[in-house]
């Protein structure tokens, strides 16, 4: 009341204390203790009209005066909802301050103050009539900083067109058209000049003999995070059509619309709650910048909660199960990670806190998306640890699956370390979207306690489960887990067969890589072979020499792999390499290991390959040395 009644929060705490001591003091002349309420106020009301009256009396120097200015407010919404309060007549600004920024209900007010609840009803209705265009303004210009920028929008609408890109490039190569003019159609597109200047790169790179793995790693502004790895997995396992469509459904940037508007309403809500503003109108001036009708109905219910929730004037805790059947009902909406964190900070006070923390959350997972590779996959919201508590965990052991996964990656996003033995347990939850989740947060939380189950996730009946398990492994550098990664190797999944060798790559395994290649090769299982020779060919080991021989040297792949060991066995097929058109690649590599093998017969092919244009004319000399000319 006192904050309500005279400039500066330092001054009205003093003022109140006065008035409690007054209270304290005169508290024998109180005859109705039933207006208890009333007659504190009357006090408050007395002590600050003559701190009023003796400061208007008090000529005050021009030094003096400064240093009573009140403090400028950090927060531009917090000192526009104090002008605008503090423009309201006297006894409509009590009324507003106790019902605006404390919460208090009008009947609570009515016998606080000692007036009629009609009184009350109409100083309400006053002032909410003169603070609803400042609101009004206010939410909008939070609304405008919330914004992504300009740059943010450019990334956007380029993600928004790299997903039509590989739409329509992947249903070029599910018809049978080539890989050349799949992207001489999609240079003719209706892409903005710097796409199809890249498209037009990349054609002429898998011209030349690149494949198209590598040329997308060359082309920035065709690569995504998902991209590179999913071409080369189709380039290996010989099923580039299978990973086109993963990468299709990987890339498609439809859902950032959504994560978009909500990341701008947790902006919005929490600064606007940080300013001040009552919760129950908070949530109401937040509903009016966004569109989407289902976030709207979640916002709704969210305050009819809040309302359900208040507890009654001598409860010492607010039952908050109301909330959580609001929040749990609309956690596909508002993901249940916002909607557990709403949940827990609303507990303990710090749901202005939780709100920002979620939106630079948000605004990160946004940026990690349409950002380049692997730019931003280490960063980490910093903050966010007071949303470790026990309502938090509590969601872990939820019956909804949702809130399960909630729960985990929430907790991983914080770092809260200590939970990682609860998350770990949900390694073996029923749900295979809980159990990716707790993967992800074991790698948040660099959980490498979890190493064990996370071996026995290799075995998973999801494949999806089976190679983030892999993934998992790799990024935590668990190398006794290795040879279970070799054993991945062959999966039915083209994904998984992917991530096991990236794992081993990345880890510095090469050794057992190259063991469980060969172990490959040496079976009878035409997949099996094929996946083992592409491994040989990225990685060449003298130790599979006699494995690769006992093969069909006649193989190009099994030829350029003995070629790479120097193995004389695959001479015959890398002469007939030197003679295929548009097989680029194959060719200058038939070239080069033919060359190092020392092979004279080749001389001529070399020249003819040439001549042709499929080889550059550096091989005219390498012809030369060859026949010793």
């Amino acid at each position: 009341m006192a904050v309500s009644r005279v400039r500066g929060r330092e001054t009205a705490l003093d003022l109140a204390q006065e008035a409690f001591v007054q209270a304290y003091l005169s508290l024998r002349t109180l005859r109705e203790p039933d207006r208890f309420g009333a007659w504190l106020a009357g006090i408050t009301a007395n002590v600050c009209k003559m701190h009023l009256r003796r400061a208007s009396e008090v000529p005050l120097a021009p030094e003096m005066i400064q240093d009573l200015q009140p403090p400028v407010e950090r927060d531009p919404n917090a000192a526009a909802v104090r002008e605008a309060l503090d423009q309201l007549p006297n006894g409509t600004r009590t009324a507003a301050v106790l019902f605006f920024v404390e919460g208090m209900k009008q009947a609570e007010i009515a016998e606080f103050l000692g007036i009629s609840l009609a009184a009350v009803k109409s100083r309400i209705r006053d002032a909410r009539s003169s603070l609803q265009k400042e609101m009004i303004h206010m939410v909008k210009r939070t609304a405008k900083k919330a914004e992504p920028g300009d740059e943010f929008e450019r990334s956007l609408k380029h993600r928004l067109e790299l997903a039509r890109f590989y739409r329509e490039f992947s249903e070029l190569i599910d018809a049978g058209v080539t890989l050349v003019h799949s992207m001489l159609t999609l240079e003719e597109g209706n892409y903005s000049n710097t796409v199809r200047d890249s498209i037009r790169a990349v054609r002429l790179a898998v011209q030349s003999g690149s494949t198209l793995s590598d040329a997308l790693a060359d082309a920035p502004v065709l690569r995504t995070p998902e991209s590179v790895g999913l071409v080369r997995a189709g380039e290996i396992g010989g099923c580039l059509e299978l990973s086109m469509r993963s990468l299709v459904r990987c890339i498609d940037a439809r859902s950032l619309q959504k994560d978009i508007e909500l990341y701008t309403w947790c902006r919005t809500l929490g600064e606007i709650l940080s300013a001040g503003v009552g919760i129950v109108h908070a949530f109401q001036c937040a509903t009016d910048i966004i569109t989407s009708p289902d976030l709207k109905k979640a916002t709704t219910d969210v305050i009819q909660a809040i309302y359900e929730c208040r507890p009654p004037q001598d409860a010492e805790s607010i039952p908050i199960s109301p909330l959580a059947d609001a929040l749990q009902r609309h956690a596909a909406t508002l993901t249940p990670v916002v909607a557990i964190a709403m949940h827990s900070s609303m507990e303990s006070g710090s749901l202005d806190k939780a709100l920002q923390w979620l939106a630079d959350d948000l605004a990160l997972d946004v940026a990690r998306r349409i950002g380049p590779a692997g730019v931003l996959a280490k960063q980490r919201t910093p903050g966010g640890e007071y949303l470790d508590t026990p309502t938090t965990r509590g969601y872990l052991h939820s019956d909804l699956p949702i809130m399960r996964s909630g729960a985990a990656a929430l907790l991983g996003r914080i770092g809260a370390e200590e939970a990682g033995v609860e998350i770990v347990q949900l390694l073996s939850d029923v749900d295979p979207e809980v159990r990716k989740t707790a993967i992800r947060a074991i790698v948040d939380l660099d959980f490498r306690a979890a190493s064990e189950a996370l071996v026995g996730c290799l075995a998973d009946t999801d494949e999806s489960v089976r190679w983030l398990a892999t993934s998992a492994i790799a990024e935590l550098s668990l190398h006794d887990a290795a040879p279970a990664i070799a054993a991945m190797i062959l999966d039915t999944d083209m994904r998984a067969n992917h991530a096991a060798i990236l794992a081993l790559e990345s880890m510095g395994e090469i050794d057992v890589l190259t063991a469980r290649a060969i172990e490959l090769v040496a079976g009878d299982d035409h997949r099996a072979i094929t996946i083992g020779v592409c491994i040989l060919v990225d990685h060449p080991t003298p130790t599979a020499g006699d494995v690769l021989a006992a093969k069909n040297t006649e193989d190009f792949g099994v030829a350029v792999a003995l070629g790479k060991i120097g193995r004389p066995e695959a001479v015959p097929a890398l002469r007939k390499l030197l003679t295929h058109r548009r097989w680029t690649w194959w060719t200058r590599t038939a070239a080069d290991l033919l060359a190092e093998l020392g092979d004279i017969e080749s001389a001529p092919l070399m020249r003819k390959a040439v001549e042709d244009g499929e080889i550059d004319k550096r091989f005219l000399e390498v012809a030369d040395r060859l026949e010793g000319k």
